[in-house]
């Protein structure tokens, strides 16, 4: 049966979900595909069966404009109707296919833990070599120098990370040399918020 009578018979263009009637002719359609094309004899014949069935089914979606032709639909059918028979006719291939699937998905699985291990790896490595850097930049520096560098950010000792960034963004915008400030000035306020930042992390 082409596209245009399943919808002409079942009257598809009413916008209404398909009928069992319409899934008993759609199964009865499926079946003499299977036939026609010996399709029960190789999985190869059956899934050329399946887009076959596939493509009649697009065509009866185009013809009748009917939304609950839709993919869920179809997914439903083949779930219930295509897969099942699948299985019952060749149960030694599906078998070996659902084992080459499950292979497939450990060794993706596999591939992704190695690649997380190797990320922790590299996010440990540059944290231990971040930690050493600000170890050596404040090695040196008295508390004094650490007071003046929270004064000069307009903060007290006991500012908080966030608070740092946002008074050096604030300061930024006065002092940088392309918006007219001091390069001196500025340079200043950049030594002044690293080393208050570099407190946070010992």
């Amino acid at each position: 049966m082409k596209p245009r009578d399943f919808v002409k018979k079942h009257n598809l263009t009413n916008g209404y979900s398909p009928s069992d009637p319409f899934w008993s002719d759609f199964k009865l359609e499926f079946m003499m595909l299977l036939e026609l094309g010996k399709a029960k004899e190789n999985l190869k014949g059956y899934n050329n069966a399946i887009n076959a069935l596939r493509s009649k089914w697009d065509g009866i979606k185009a013809k009748s404009g009917n939304s609950k032709i839709n993919e869920k639909a179809w997914n439903y059918f083949y779930a219930t109707v295509v897969a099942p028979i699948r299985q019952s006719l060749f149960p030694k291939e599906m078998a070996s296919i659902d084992k080459e699937r499950e292979e497939r998905k450990k060794v993706k699985l596999d591939r992704k833990a190695f690649y997380e291990s190797i990320d922790n790896s590299y996010d440990n490595f540059f944290d231990n070599m971040f930690h050493n850097l600000l170890n050596s930049m404040l090695k040196g520096i008295d508390e004094r120098e650490i007071d003046i560098s929270f004064e000069l950010l307009d903060l007290q000792r006991d500012a908080s990370h966030e608070e740092v960034k946002a008074s050096f963004r604030k300061l930024s915008k006065i002092h940088h040399p392309d918006m007219g400030g001091n390069r001196a000035k500025f340079e200043m306020i950049i030594t002044a918020k690293n080393i208050c930042l570099a407190t946070f992390e010992l």
